[in-house]
C-alpha cells in the first residue's frame, strides 16, 4: 500500500460543496503521483458530464494528470480534448512525462477509434 500525505493539497473545486459534494482531495503516493480523491466515496466511478467538469474545474497539471489517472478507461474523446486544452496551459514538469505518455497512447486509441 502506498505511502502517503494526509495534507490537503490544493484549495476546494469551484462548486465544491454544492449538491452534496465534499471538497476535492488528493494524496502523494511514493512515486510522487497525486491521488486525486473526491466526492461520497473515495474511487467512485464518475459519469461523462462530471468527468468532464472535474477536468474543466482542474487547478493545475497534477490535479488533471490524477483524474487521467483515476479515470482513464472512462475517458472520451471530449475528455481527451478537454484535457489536452487545459494542458496545454499548465506548467509541465519532468515528473509529468509517465503519465503525459499514458495520456497520448489512451489519446491515440480514442481517434483510431472514431
Amino acid at each position: 500500500q502506498p505511502q502517503h500525505s494526509d495534507r490537503r493539497l490544493s484549495p476546494p473545486m469551484r462548486g465544491a460543496g454544492s449538491r452534496g459534494e465534499r471538497q476535492s482531495y488528493g494524496i502523494v503516493g511514493v512515486d510522487g503521483f497525486i491521488y486525486f480523491k473526491t466526492g461520497d466515496a473515495a474511487g467512485r466511478q464518475l459519469n461523462a458530464k462530471q468527468i468532464n467538469s472535474h477536468i474543466s474545474n482542474a487547478s493545475g497539471a497534477d490535479e488533471l494528470l490524477a483524474l487521467f489517472a483515476a479515470h482513464s478507461a472512462s475517458l472520451n474523446h471530449i475528455h481527451a480534448a478537454n484535457l489536452w486544452n487545459k494542458l496545454g496551459k499548465q506548467r509541465i514538469e519532468r515528473r509529468h512525462e509517465g503519465r503525459l505518455e499514458q495520456l497520448v497512447q489512451r489519446t491515440l486509441d480514442l481517434v483510431s477509434s472514431c
